[in-house]
């Protein structure tokens, strides 16, 4: 079975939602990923009521995915702490990061995979 994957787009303006959704598309293309859902939100990743952002965490949390693929860490949490909360939830469902434009995938084909 291929791996299921979701992609988080966190966007200012519908111009850079156009342009990084294609980068993830084209990632999630090279490979042999089954694509579950697309996740966009546009507004500030220091806000807890990102929808989208929620909505992805719960499929998440019920095991529907393996894999979150997302343009930069930055786009996915605002602080460290929140990385560092998000990367521990994400090593509890067994779900990996890739962020293809800064060199991180954390799936198990990757040998340098884990953050330790």
């Amino acid at each position: 079975m291929n791996p299921r994957v979701v992609c988080y787009l966190r966007v200012s303006t519908s111009d850079q939602s156009v342009s990084k959704r294609c980068n993830l598309r084209s990632t999630a293309d090279g490979v042999e990923w089954t694509r579950v859902g697309w996740f966009t939100d546009s507004k500030s990743g220091m806000r807890r009521d990102r929808g989208a952002f929620n909505v992805m965490m719960d499929e998440i949390r019920e095991g529907t995915v393996d894999i979150l693929l997302t343009a930069k860490v930055d786009r996915l949490a605002r602080s460290l702490n929140q990385l560092a909360q998000i990367i521990a939830e994400l090593r509890t469902y067994k779900v990996a990061l890739v962020c293809p434009s800064q060199g991180i995938d954390t799936t198990d084909s990757n040998p340098c995979a884990q953050f330790s």
